[in-house]
């Protein structure tokens, strides 16, 4: 043999030192601090994070969460502390970051897990284009649309994440050029040169149908406080049922027919409480099934 190539670099790597004592030519494929006195190729991660959490927040996403890679790896670690530092950079709350096995199912179940939360993030980031592709099925599985309740990065981009309906926005660098400038690296290390550490290009976001702006946020938030006493705390919560009341006395006055129509943004302060969103409005329900429609809306 040769030589080898070291991949999946863990933070503390048993094979970067053995490599080293052996002095057989190897090259490390992950981050320089953590490949030792081994010859690294990598990418800047770090800055392909910082570039997609950028995207997200300019849309106006808020809650962002990351299924990602096994948490021993190099370029995992690396990935974390980008995320956290772009979300905090960027004014947004930490955000949920979920380890896995990089299987399908391992990212079909932390998906699941953080979109029944109560305070489910609105933009998800996954670590490979297999779990990506399951985060989707599994928000189709939940009712949620994708891009309008959810959108989704998929990293890598690979032939997977374009076929699928909506095609996935996906962080994409230049596969065959990577392993190409590895193996150069290798070979040259083999023929007795010194080599320094190759920096490719990093992976650069791509927006496709899978991103787009969050839901409309609430006027109002939950206030899920217990109260003792049964009262209703804070005028607010007086005051929006209210507001919403004077809406459909608006419309009355506008010579709007409330027969055959519901009224049904009462509701909202509930189902936002188990993370939906919906607009206030009237809507028709008298007609035959499947043909009802909106017929008159009032917006306070």
């Amino acid at each position: 043999m040769d030589g080898v190539f070291l991949v999946d670099l863990h933070t503390d790597d048993p094979r970067v030192p053995a490599m080293d004592a052996l002095g057989l030519p190897a090259v490390a494929i992950g981050p320089p601090h953590s490949s030792g006195t081994l010859t690294a190729v990598w990418s800047h991660d770090g800055a392909s994070v910082v570039e997609t959490v950028r995207y997200l927040a300019a849309l106006g996403h808020r809650r962002v969460a990351r299924v990602a890679g096994p948490a021993d790896f190099a370029h995992t670690a690396v990935r974390d502390a980008a995320l956290r530092t772009a979300c905090a950079e960027a004014g947004l709350p930490g955000p949920e970051i979920v380890h896995t096995d990089y299987t399908g199912d391992e990212g079909a179940r932390a998906t699941r897990r953080l979109l029944i939360a109560a305070d489910r993030p609105t933009a998800m980031i996954f670590d490979n284009d297999i779990m990506a592709v399951a985060g989707l099925s599994v928000a189709q599985e939940l009712g949620l649309d994708v891009p309008s309740a959810l959108s989704i990065v998929a990293w890598d981009e690979s032939p997977l994440t374009q076929v699928v309906r909506p095609p996935l926005s996906a962080m994409a660098r230049d596969i065959p050029a990577y392993g190409a400038g590895a193996a150069r690296a290798l070979l040259s290390l083999v023929a007795g040169e010194e080599i320094a550490d190759v920096e490719g290009e990093y992976a650069r976001f791509v927006p496709r149908g899978s991103t787009s702006a969050p839901p409309a946020r609430p006027l109002l938030p939950p206030d899920r406080s217990p109260v003792a006493d049964g009262s209703v705390r804070g005028t607010e919560r007086i005051t929006y049922p209210r507001s919403r009341l004077q809406a459909v006395a608006e419309a009355l006055a506008d010579g709007v027919d409330p027969r055959g129509y519901t009224v049904w943004s009462l509701l909202d302060n509930f189902e936002w409480s188990y993370g939906y969103s919906r607009r206030f409005g009237l809507v028709h329900v008298d007609l035959p099934p499947g043909t009802g429609k909106r017929t008159a809306s009032y917006h306070s």
